[in-house]
């Protein structure tokens, strides 16, 4: 069982294909965390912004080397959490569904519909300890808050809300499949944020999802083609703006984590405490602190 690094609450980026990192950080450091579920996707990165603690994990490794259904969500959010991360702003590239969301926009999406395959990697319990957090509302409403009020300090547009497709890829979504997806109304198609979102639920850690457009999905018929040169135009005027908000949401963010999202499990732990594995308590340490009373 690796050392568990005990660090006061902090700020986490995840970043997707296009934003790998960015500049101003103070106090550089790199941390590779070893998990109980093998290695996260790369070396987190950390620094002093704005007089607060954050983390950087690129989720598809470095270069983009980790494709999405290969990503080790369970991972990357322990190692977040055994660093004292409470707050994560997840960022990645998505499909738009709307006319009037063309590549370039910048969309908050605090909704999913799941068409992913449901499996362990989506959640950290069974094997001895059963939880059912609370995931209606499955991004921070508070977190996103302050993304929105960080936006339009910015003054970077953005669109406040969304309901996200997360579907498995490699592979983008069937004409048939975006024309369904419109017809419902949801707003865009994303690979990697949803298992992240449960997660952070699991883990405690209020977490936010801002979608960087980079293509319309295929229910045009000029839609669904991916120009891998039009897609780097189009994070390379989105990154700038991803850069702008997180300048203005780092002094946002409170020092306290006290929101109803970081007691995710409060009653939410259905096993009897005195049957819990020692094993399992081991494994899920980070995630189980605040309710390891006396069994």
């Amino acid at each position: 069982m690796p050392e568990e690094i005990v660090h006061a609450p902090a700020i986490g980026i995840i970043g997707g294909m296009g934003f790998f990192g960015f500049d101003g950080l103070d106090d550089f450091e790199e941390h590779r965390i070893e998990t109980p579920y093998g290695d996260p996707s790369c070396t987190l990165i950390g620094g002093a912004l704005s007089g607060r603690k954050v983390w950087f994990l690129a989720r598809h490794g470095a270069g983009y080397s980790v494709a999405a259904h290969e990503i080790n969500h369970r991972a990357n959010v322990w190692a977040l959490r055994s660093l004292g991360i409470r707050w994560v702003l997840g960022v990645s590239t998505v499909g738009s569904l709307r006319d009037t969301l063309p590549p370039r926009s910048l969309i908050l999406t605090n909704q999913f519909f799941s068409r992913m395959s449901e499996n362990r990697s989506m959640t950290f319990f069974g094997e001895g300890i059963i939880a059912h957090p609370e995931f209606a509302d499955p991004t921070c409403p508070e977190l996103d808050n302050l993304v929105r009020k960080a936006a339009e300090l910015a003054e970077v547009p953005l669109v406040p809300e969304g309901v996200q497709v997360g579907i498995d890829g490699p592979v983008f979504s069937t004409r048939a499949e975006a024309q369904f997806y419109k017809r419902q109304g949801y707003d865009v198609v994303g690979l990697t944020p949803l298992p992240e979102a449960r997660l952070c639920r699991e883990a405690g850690i209020a977490y936010s999802c801002l979608g960087a457009v980079n293509a319309f999905e295929s229910y045009r018929k000029d839609g669904g083609k991916v120009d891998v040169h039009e897609i780097g135009r189009s994070l390379n005027a989105t990154g700038r703006q991803v850069v702008d908000v997180l300048h203005e949401l780092v002094p946002l963010v409170p020092e306290v984590p006290e929101w109803p999202t970081h007691q995710s499990l409060a009653g939410r732990i259905f096993t009897q405490r005195h049957l819990w594995p020692e094993e399992a308590i081991e494994r899920l340490r980070p995630l189980l602190e605040p309710y390891l009373g006396a069994p």
